[in-house]
């Protein structure tokens, strides 16, 4: 198991460094080696840093600082790559609130040699509120979290994910376990269970999940040769025969990214959701006042939450939360902890599909005839899996690989992205080269036909055959089932069959040809179709 792997290295390398520390004759002295980081946690991946500090009382001698830097040199003639540190007792406090990652760093501090009162004391201190309080360790590592995600472009989902630093990879698992250090005195997030702020179910998905990354992580450390975070296209053929998916094909990589992918959004759902429990425990919070929105939601401290545990035994109030969050969009952040919960446990208890439900139905519809239902309302049901658990086609298509040179995003990020940029456009775009296409898209009166057909419109990938002319099926059966007029549904099929005309022919054919742009003119027939493609 990966668990143990990584903790048998870390036990390797205890050994290796106690042994190099006796040989440097440090034994025996007021000095301490300490490991922190991964290394403290006893996770060590195969070319991670071995992350250590040295510890001492009083100031050190020249024969000491000299059997110091003995022992690294040692360190590195044999080829580890270290992250290492020096620091007098005295100096750890001050170290530790001028930079927050330090204080991180420490809070994982594992006593090797030396006096191990040294790691006792520095844990002490970081525990009580001297330092850190509970209040400012939390917004620090919240923003922290957040600056993270941002650099990523605010996804984990790219072709080529970082395991460490997006959303929903190792450092959001980290970021609780430091929480739950800091807040609990705890060593790992099983106090979490204690304390009521997680059911055993979350804990068993969020460990597997952590596992199955790591496994990962180890398979892409040996394909590269090297420490590395990002899973580069270029690795991902070794990374998936390495996992046991199978040899060198499209097939074995896609099998490998799905799991991933799911772990990631199973790590970021519950990441959110305890740190949100985190905030309400830990911050004092003066905007908590609750605003009522009906008999099943309210908006309490900018977070929708539901009313009753029992609010969606009805499922049309499955899709309803986010109509609520359409319509109040410049008031929420987001979906309360509790609430994720409850749509967390519906979720697993679906027997078909959302869709099934005629209500739903209705509802799903009213989201996409929302001036705003393309915004956060969008956003949070796909992060939520509610787009996957409404349309059958959504859900074969999460973290669908798309082996190309035009695309950056699996299908269904891709996707959320489309219809993302084309809600965008109904405001004020600030890039200049968007004021025609938002011109265009503003003339356009019917603008759910064209978001339906936007959602479709790569939905039918990964099947074999023509995805434009499957997914023109796949469209025309839904604008039925849904209820929509011929007409609607037509347009929609016509706009899915043909979404990459103009960019096929703009790339393949001679455009200052008069004939050629003749041909084309005809193939579309109007202006209003023109402007919906």
């Amino acid at each position: 198991a990966i668990d143990e792997i990584v903790k048998l290295r870390a036990d390797f390398f205890d050994s290796l460094l106690q042994h190099l520390w006796a040989c440097a004759e440090l034994n025996n002295q007021n000095i301490s080696l300490n490991a922190v980081g991964g290394y403290g946690r006893q996770t060590l991946h195969l070319h991670s840093d071995i992350d250590i500090c040295v510890l001492f009382d009083d100031k050190l001698s020249v024969e000491q600082e000299q059997q110091i830097g003995q022992f690294f040199t040692q360190l590195w003639d044999i080829g580890l790559e270290l992250g290492h540190s020096v620091l007098a007792l005295d100096d750890t406090d001050s170290a530790c609130k001028e930079d927050i990652t330090v204080a991180t760093s420490l809070f994982e501090i594992r006593h090797l040699s030396g006096p191990d009162s040294h790691a006792t004391q520095v844990l002490s201190r970081l525990y009580g509120d001297d330092l850190w309080s509970s209040e400012a360790f939390f917004k620090a590592k919240f923003s922290e979290q957040d600056e993270r995600h941002q650099k990523a472009q605010g996804s984990a989902f790219s072709l080529e994910p970082n395991l460490k630093n997006s959303p929903g990879g190792m450092r959001d698992i980290q970021t609780l376990i430091w929480m739950t250090r800091k807040y609990f005195a705890a060593q790992d997030m099983a106090a979490l269970r204690r304390f009521g702020f997680f059911t055993p179910d979350e804990h068993a998905e969020l460990l597997e999940s952590q596992h199955f990354i790591w496994r990962v992580r180890w398979a892409l450390h040996a394909a590269a040769q090297r420490s590395e975070n990002r899973l580069l296209i270029a690795l991902q053929s070794d990374v998936a025969r390495l996992m046991g998916f199978g040899d060198n094909s499209h097939f074995a990589i896609e099998k490998m990214m799905r799991q991933l992918y799911r772990a990631m959004r199973r790590i970021s759902e519950l990441n959110q959701m305890l740190l949100q429990y985190f905030k309400d425990e830990i911050l004092v919070q003066a905007d908590k006042k609750s605003t009522p929105l009906n008999q099943h939601f309210e908006i309490n401290g900018r977070m929708i939450n539901a009313r009753h545990e029992d609010v969606f035994v009805d499922r049309k109030q499955l899709i309803a939360l986010f109509i609520h969050i359409a319509e109040n969009a410049n008031d929420i952040d987001g979906i309360s902890p509790q609430t994720i919960r409850l749509i967390r446990q519906v979720r697993r208890r679906l027997l078909g599909d959302l869709q099934d439900f005629h209500r739903c139905r209705k509802e799903f519809l009213a989201l996409f005839r929302h001036p705003q239902g393309m915004g956060l309302a969008l956003s949070l049901m796909h992060k939520h899996g509610i787009l996957a658990s409404y349309l059958p086609q959504w859900r074969e298509i999460c973290g669908q690989m798309q082996f190309d040179l035009y695309h950056v995003y699996p299908v269904d990020e891709h996707t959320h992205k489309l219809l993302k940029n084309l809600y965008a456009l109904s405001g004020r775009p600030e890039n200049p080269s968007l004021v025609q296409p938002a011109t265009v898209y503003k003339s356009i009166e019917n603008k759910e036909v064209l978001l339906l057909a936007a959602l479709f419109h790569d939905l039918a990938k990964g099947r074999g055959g023509d995805h434009s002319e499957l997914g023109a099926v796949d469209a025309l059966q839904f604008a039925k089932f849904h209820e929509l007029k011929p007409s609607q549904a037509k347009v929609i099929a016509r706009l899915v069959e043909n979404h990459l005309l103009l960019s096929l022919s703009s790339q393949r054919l001679d455009i200052y040809d008069p004939s050629e742009v003749k041909n084309l003119a005809k193939a579309i027939g109007t202006k209003a179709r023109l402007d919906a493609l």
